[in-house]
């Protein structure tokens, strides 16, 4: 038997095998700290025992169910129908986190002194340790983003048309959309943890998108309160195919009490791209062709009906030069970003707007609740007034004869057009020709 001294006092042999000073004096390392080299015993990780076994033992023993988790899967399923939507922890970039759960195993224990891992022994310490598991946000969004495209569908607004002798008549009744909730469906994923080692099993989040008109918002309307139609019948095929892309866009709008209508706000621009095609318009006082050409035709046709419907101007602007489809004063002029068109519903009751273009007539219609009086309205304009550099200007006045017998008149300002600038057309000049020359034959012998 060894004995260890220190100082004069012997050391006695304990029973445990440490050693006790003579004196009450403790031996050198009785309370030291020592890293573990291996992890103690009764630890499990994924339900995999590694106990007894070094940080690379540990690594190597739970390869094979790392592996096996990869294809564990994550499945979403529709609230309520069939569908579901399958993906593998692999396929969704899982970076599986052992490094980090062996730390976990190596520190049980690892802050005991060598006494007390001496008193412990090999005693199983009953701890399950689990992995932890890390997504990849792209790869999760993207599969997110293709289940979004299949499911989610915008709402569809109610649509009425007019029918003679009856009002409006609903023909596509509306419809309410659907969306995913991307963020609120990954919660749902999330919220299991680190029980996404073994795949989950979650619902998709969905909500519903409202249209802006139901049904029930045109079934109370009907009584026309305007129409007004200018003629395009002549007008070149691109330019006929941006009035029906205006009517399409202008269709179908509900304007509620108080509420200002914008023409650009309503159609959009007008790029190649959103369909619109190159034709004659006006530029600087010229025609010139481009983007959109002929578009405010509608503007200006949708100006008269609102004239006639006794509704407020906010916004209007006069060509540069005069339009052949209406009189001076009658024209509404529109340029993105520019110029707009805007008026507002001042009477008490929503107004519902219909556009159509026949190929040959620009239709607008508004309609407003049933059993209402409409307003008699006139429109008046000046004789022309002409300027010394060739230009003319114009008034308009309206008046409004209200149903309670109310007259309102109505200066609607001056307008002022340009004397068309002369177009000059430059010709391309043509190639000349060379004149083919006869070919010189060898003189004959006599």
């Amino acid at each position: 038997m060894r004995f260890l001294f220190l100082g004069r006092h012997p050391a006695i042999p304990l029973a445990s095998g440490f050693m006790l000073l003579s004196g009450g004096i403790g031996i050198a390392g009785f309370t030291t700290h020592i890293p573990n080299s291996k992890i103690v015993a009764g630890v499990t990780i994924a339900g995999v025992d590694v106990g007894g076994m070094t940080r690379d033992e540990a690594s190597a023993a739970l390869d094979e169910t790392v592996q096996r988790q990869n294809q564990a899967e994550i499945v979403l399923k529709h609230p309520s129908k069939p569908d579901t939507w399958r993906r593998t922890l692999g396929m969704l970039g899982a970076d599986v986190k052992v490094s980090d759960a062996l730390d976990k195993a190596l520190a049980i224990g690892d802050a005991e002194s060598v006494a007390q891992r001496l008193i412990n022994g090999d005693k199983p310490r009953g701890v399950a340790i689990s992995i932890s598991i890390e997504l990849s946000e792209h790869a999760s969004k993207t599969w997110l983003r293709q289940i979004a495209h299949q499911l989610n569908r915008l709402p569809t607004d109610a649509h009425a048309f007019a029918k003679k002798g009856v009002g409006l008549t609903i023909d596509k009744p509306h419809k309410t959309g659907t969306r995913l909730e991307m963020d609120a469906t990954w919660k749902e994923v999330l919220a299991f943890g680190d029980g996404l080692f073994d795949g989950s099993e979650a619902t998709v989040v969905l909500t519903t998108t409202e249209p802006k008109i139901r049904n029930s918002d045109l079934s109370p309307l009907g009584t026309l309160r305007s129409a007004y139609f200018t003629n395009y019948a002549s007008s070149s095929a691109n330019r006929k195919g941006n009035l029906a892309l205006a009517a399409a866009k202008l269709d179908g709008h509900l304007l509620q009490p108080g509420e200002v209508f914008s023409y650009n706000d309503r159609v959009g621009p007008r790029t190649e791209s959103r369909g619109w095609k190159t034709a004659h318009q006006f530029q600087d006082g010229q025609i010139v062709d481009g983007i959109g050409g002929g578009v405010c035709q509608s503007s200006s046709t949708l100006y008269n009906a609102v004239l006639m419907g006794g509704l407020k101007i906010v916004e209007r602007h006069n060509h540069s030069l005069p339009v052949a489809y209406l009189s001076p004063a009658r024209d509404a002029s529109v340029s993105f970003g520019h110029l707009d068109f805007k008026f507002a519903n001042n009477t008490d009751g929503p107004l519902y707007m219909t556009a159509a273009a026949d190929g040959k007539k620009f239709h607008i219609r508004l309609y407003g609740p049933l059993a209402t009086q409409v307003p008699k309205v006139s429109v008046e304009t000046t004789d022309p007034i002409y300027l010394p550099n060739g230009a003319y200007k114009v008034a308009a006045k309206r008046t409004i004869q209200h149903p309670d017998g109310r007259v309102e008149t109505e200066d609607l300002g001056w307008d002022t057009y340009s004397k068309p600038k002369p177009t000059v057309t430059v010709k391309p000049v043509l190639p000349v020709r060379p004149v083919p020359q006869p070919v010189p034959t060898a003189p004959t012998r006599p």
